[in-house]
């Protein structure tokens, strides 16, 4: 990165290496950002990656949007998701998942204002994976989920012991991490600071 001095200050990333070239045109005809760097090829954070509840005006990502951001999450190397939200079910738990993978919203006002739900992403990631790495599962995706409710903030030392675990995987076992939650602002923002 550039832009830092020497000795102990750490460099910061130039707005150019935070940039993600992943997105989708919302029902306005408005372009959406998926995601940004934190740690350039290490840490990402970034919006729900696949269908989420939304306002009749703008739309949610298709299928195609999902599929086509997860090929350029793949191609980036991200190997583990991290989901922080408490209203969703974590993507590898088969059985809290519908049979139609969406969970809407659990407040009645909340989903007459967000109709829809959240789409599970999960086999739209492995799926990307499998072609990104020409069908060898050598390593293979991992679904991390440490669910926080929207608008509220993790205890200290739960959110201590995630980071240092997280911190340990991505410096000595080369994990790429796409951390998120609905918009990627709040939850994702408090995890990423």
């Amino acid at each position: 990165g550039g832009g830092g001095g020497g000795g102990a200050m750490m460099c910061q990333p130039t707005s150019e290496e935070l940039w993600f070239p992943s997105g989708y045109t919302d029902g306005m005809g408005d372009k959406r950002g998926y995601c940004n760097w934190v740690v350039p090829g290490k840490v990402m954070l970034g919006r729900y990656p696949g269908g989420t509840p939304v306002g009749t005006k703008t739309g949610s990502p298709s299928p195609e949007d999902t599929a086509a951001h997860m090929q350029t999450l793949m191609a980036a190397g991200v190997n583990t998701f991290l989901c922080l939200q408490a209203e969703v079910p974590a993507q590898d738990d088969d059985a809290a998942w519908p049979a139609d993978l969406i969970v809407p919203l659990a407040d009645p006002a909340m989903r007459e204002k967000y109709p829809g739900g959240f789409v599970r992403y999960k086999g739209a990631a492995e799926k990307a994976s499998s072609e990104a790495s020409g069908g060898a599962d050598k390593h293979p995706l991992e679904f991390k989920y440490f669910p926080i409710p929207d608008f509220s903030t993790p205890r200290e030392g739960d959110l201590r012991s995630l980071l240092g675990g997280l911190a340990e995987k991505i410096e000595h076992e080369g994990m790429v991490l796409y951390v998120h939650c609905w918009g990627g602002r709040g939850r994702a923002g408090t995890i990423g600071a």
